[in-house]
C-alpha cells in the first residue's frame, strides 16, 4: 500500500509542480471536456484522501495518459519517472 500511495503522489506531484505543467494539464483536460480536479496530500493514515486521489486520476485518466505521454518527450524525468 505504501508504495501504491508513493506511485499516486507522484503523479500528482509531477503534473502540479510547475505553472507551466498544471496549465498544459489543464488545457488537455478543458480540450476533453474533463473536470479539473484538485486533491489533498497522500496521507497513509487517511485513507479517504488516498480515495479521493484515485477517484481524481481515474477521472481524468485520458487528459493524464496525453499529458504524460507529451512530457516523456520532452522532459527525461517524466521518462524516467513514469
Amino acid at each position: 500500500m505504501h508504495q501504491y500511495s508513493r506511485t499516486v503522489s507522484k503523479i500528482f506531484r509531477y503534473s502540479s509542480n510547475t505553472a507551466l505543467r498544471s496549465n498544459r494539464l489543464w488545457e488537455i483536460q478543458s480540450i476533453l471536456n474533463l473536470p479539473e480536479l484538485k486533491f489533498a496530500q497522500v496521507l497513509s493514515v487517511r485513507r479517504l484522501s488516498m480515495e479521493a486521489a484515485v477517484e481524481a486520476i481515474y477521472s481524468s485518466y485520458p487528459a493524464r495518459i496525453i499529458f504524460l505521454e507529451y512530457e516523456a518527450t520532452q522532459d527525461a524525468a517524466a521518462r524516467d519517472h513514469f
